[in-house]
């Protein structure tokens, strides 16, 4: 048996229009605070505005290449740029993009959910009704709010996949046209890891559970397991030369120096690494807010809606001790209509209600998925999870809440099915039963609107979160508003029960679009933080002593965790692409790195001296401690926050900062005895270049009696001269930015560069190419002729991979295309089974 598709007409077009105007009202209301100031824009916690504005992410070199000099001697990560949140950063520019993108996000994902539920056969009503939810849902609503854009965009790519993935199975007539299908459903996956490569890989993974389990019999899929086991490599393979790209950036980036890190003698024991992988797993009591959202309270950064639950919380936190009580950045809520509607699908299912085999098979598998998913989010509170977490690469996933994501598509597919379900009981004449069932939800859920109360939560005046409240208020309006949805519910039911047969599917429509929309937008609103940046372009002394700086001094923060300084640490420094020395901001650091940096846990100054660190900013107590320890410290300038950055001048509005770090002074040191990040030397000590001589130099950095500072080791592989040297040799910096240094000499020797060794960096010599060594351990070196000569310095990353994906891309949109207007769905008569 095999029914066909109607193809798509005005109506459907007009349905389309009609859920990009919710989808676009409705987030325009959410970003009501946004569209009431010209200055405001989404506080994003990851992909700040500041960064963005760096010479580190202008377009379109940012697509080529990147040397993040933010952090510490730089580390490139190339090609950025390819994904659906990243171009439409571009596109907007980084104050538009943190202004409209979500509005975009949502757009796309509600679209893209409308025309996977109409390649699944469902009615027109119930492709509505989905594509709300898909647009609405806590998964793509509230991410684009923290900046997390492509969470949305990543589930869109999966939605996408599993509507080229019906339309091969239903439609495709010949082998070639179902060829041609799992040519672009690969490619649609491999775009969906392109886009968040972590969540990606478990959509792609959900997919193709999905293809082997619910679009076929299994009895059917194992029969023709020659034919479906080549349409599988195609997927798979199509798939990873699509995300080839984002796939090595991150084997070459964090998830390598995670391996990395874990095969070395530091890295973290089984257990240590378990409670990091596991740390934001949801409680399994939690499971609760995803039907009723904000329950245990919305965002961590929310005043009014506080979360009092314990997602984020750290192993073994006790009160008062270290570590973090809770911390949730994100909603992933489903709400009270999508559960019901799940909830009514299951009992159609367990009651064997659906007599057509395709779409019984596809309604159980999307609840045993979601449900397989949402279990798998419990994390370390579900013991099955170790299992997963013991597979290859998976212990590098962190966040186990990322199996929402799946969770979320598999919902989104299954209320789509009751929805359909649910027309074809309300054609049929409503029971005496059902009609109760309607009325006793009426009386009880007025009855509960018309009387005020209270909900206990046991240990809420314990919470931090909750002095006055708070916590306690935001699970009372939440558990409000559920009940305000079945009262709905059981009303729009009763009145579509009234209605003549023909106006019933619109009216079931209406109501659970309307039910769902407010539910859902109600709950998103406590995730909408908005930040002025209107101090970006003030001006301050802290941009005029900042732009004042000796260029060929690194910069750093003591302490880096100090609120005042890391708040400079994301604005004024990264828009200006200031050379810091911050390795706080690596996330995993690579192996050499961490063991370069343990030797100097006793000798900062030393080390400070030798990467370059000329400028330090600094607090009182810092500042005494360096003065005392050493002549070399120098103050420069001493002013209070507010005369550095005008948002300090307003204590009353910096949303609960302590008023008493904003009093303090904040000084500019200047240490007179730092090496220049650029330098050249007449004299030099060749050592190996290989790990043991490695080790032996680390060990020599210990020895008290050695300055570090002075070091000069150039690395000589056995194929290199030694160079020469010529004594007064001269240089000058003429040219500096994050990917490129230009540098005029005079005289014979090595060129010494206080930036990390990458083989990706290339250096000519008056533009002819020459090698790039290794000195000191981890910096750059290159060996110069006698006479005047301009040396270049530029990151130039292979572009092997990245050109295969661009190619692959385009390649792509033609296939989709070609698949599309080939693979035309069949008119067929009106019935939908046989």
């Amino acid at each position: 048996m095999k029914v066909q598709l109607q193809p798509p007409d005005r109506r459907d077009l007009a349905l389309l229009g009609v859920v990009a105007a919710v989808a676009v009202i409705g987030m325009s209301i959410l970003l009501t605070p946004v569209w009431s100031d010209p200055d405001a824009v989404l506080s994003f916690n990851d992909g700040n505005l500041e960064v963005v504005l760096s010479p580190l992410f202008s377009y379109p070199d940012s697509l080529w290449r990147i040397w993040n000099d933010h952090m510490f001697f730089g580390r490139g990560e190339p090609g950025i740029g390819i994904s659906v949140w990243s171009m439409l950063e571009t596109v907007l520019g980084p104050y538009e993009y943190r202004r409209l993108s979500p509005i975009l996000a949502v757009l796309l994902t509600g679209l893209a959910g409308f025309w996977t539920c109409w390649q699944l056969r469902m009615s027109r009503p119930a492709a509505v009704v989905a594509a709300v939810f898909f647009a609405f849902c806590g998964w793509t609503s509230t991410a684009p709010f923290s900046g997390l854009v492509g969470r949305s965009t990543t589930l869109m790519w999966a939605i996408l996949a599993l509507g080229l993935l019906e339309r091969t199975e239903r439609c495709a007539r010949s082998r070639w046209e179902r060829l041609l299908g799992y040519v672009a459903t690969g490619g649609v996956v491999g775009l969906t890891v392109s886009e968040t490569p972590d969540i990606g890989a478990l959509l792609a993974m959900s997919i193709a559970a999905w293809w082997l389990l619910a679009v076929r019999p299994v009895k059917e899929r194992l029969r023709a397991w020659r034919t479906d086991g080549l349409a599988f490599v195609v997927l798979v393979l199509v798939s990873g030369l699509t995300a080839s790209h984002m796939l090595h950036k991150m084997a070459s980036t964090e998830l390598g120096a995670a391996l990395e890190q874990q095969s070395s003698d530091a890295a973290m024991n089984a257990s240590q690494q378990w409670d990091w992988a596991t740390q934001w797993s949801l409680p399994v009591a939690e499971t609760f807010s995803l039907a009723v959202p904000g329950f245990h309270g919305s965002t961590s950064r929310s005043l009014e809606a506080p979360y009092w639950g314990k997602v984020g919380q750290t192993p073994d936190w006790r009160p008062g001790g270290p570590g973090w009580q809770h911390f949730k950045l994100n909603g992933y809520f489903v709400g009270l209509t999508a559960t019901l509607l799940l909830l009514f699908l299951g009992a159609e299912l367990y009651r064997r209600r659906i007599d057509d085999p395709d779409v019984r098979r596809r309604a159980l598998w999307a609840l045993v998925f979601a449900a397989a998913a949402l279990m798998l989010a419990w994390g370390r509170f579900f013991f099955a999870y170790r299992v997963f977490h013991t597979l290859p690469f998976m212990d590098t996933i962190r966040n186990p809440e990322k199996w929402l994501g799946p969770m979320t598509l598999f919902v989104g597919i299954g209320v789509a099915f009751a929805v359909d379900r649910l027309l074809e009981r309300s054609a049929e004449k409503p029971s005496r039963r059902w009609l109760r069932v309607m009325d006793a939800t009426l009386l009880l859920t007025a009855v509960t609107c018309l009387f005020a109360f209270d909900i206990a939560l046991p240990g809420a005046a314990d919470l931090a979160v909750d002095r006055h409240g708070l916590a306690a208020e935001a699970s009372r309006q939440a558990v409000l508003v559920a009940v305000f949805v079945l009262f709905g519910l059981a009303l729009g039911m009763r009145l579509v029960a009234w209605l003549p047969r023909p106006k019933r599917a619109a009216a079931v429509a209406v109501v659970l679009s309307g039910l769902m929309s407010t539910e859902l937008l109600f709950a998103a609103r406590h995730y909408v933080e908005t930040s002025d940046s209107s101090y970006l372009n003030a001006p301050s002394e802290l941009a005029t002593a900042l732009d004042d700086l000796e260029p060929t001094g690194r910069l750093k923060l003591v302490p880096a965790r100090h609120p005042v300084l890391n708040n400079w640490r994301q604005t004024y420094l990264a828009s200006r692409s200031m050379p810091l020395f911050d390795p706080i901001s690596i996330r995993v650091m690579p192996v050499e790195e961490a063991r370069f940096f343990s030797v100097f846990e006793q000798r900062p100054t030393e080390l400070w001296r030798l990467t370059g660190v000329r400028w330090i900013l600094g607090t009182p107590s810092i500042v005494s401690e360096l003065t005392a320890t050493s002549p070399d410290f120098v103050v420069r300038k001493t002013l209070l926050p507010a005369a550095w950055d005008p948002r300090y001048g307003d204590v009353n509005g910096l949303g609960g900062r302590n008023p008493l770090i904003l009093r303090q002074p904040i000084s500019l040191i200047e240490l007179t005895t730092a090496q220049p990040t650029v330098r050249m030397l007449d004299s030099w000590e060749a050592v190996g270049d290989d790990a043991e001589t490695d080790t032996e130099l680390l060990t020599r950095f210990l020895d008290p009696s050695f300055a570090p500072s002075e070091a000069r080791f150039l690395h000589l592989p056995a194929d290199v001269e030694a160079p020469t040297a010529e004594s007064g040799a001269t240089w000058e910096v003429v040219e500096e930015s994050p990917t490129r240094l230009a540098v005029t000499t005079k005289g014979a020797g090595v060129l010494l560069r206080a930036s990390r060794y990458d083989e990706r960096w290339r250096v000519t010599i008056d533009g002819e190419p020459t090698r790039l060594l290794r000195a000191n351990v981890l910096f750059q070196a290159v060996t110069l002729p006698e006479g005047e000569h301009r040396v270049v310095f530029e990151f130039k990353p292979p572009q092997t991979l990245f050109a295969l994906s661009i190619v692959m891309r385009l390649a792509l949109v033609v296939i989709v295309v070609l698949f599309l207007a080939r693979v035309v769905p069949r008119r067929e008569p009106a019935t939908v089974s046989e």
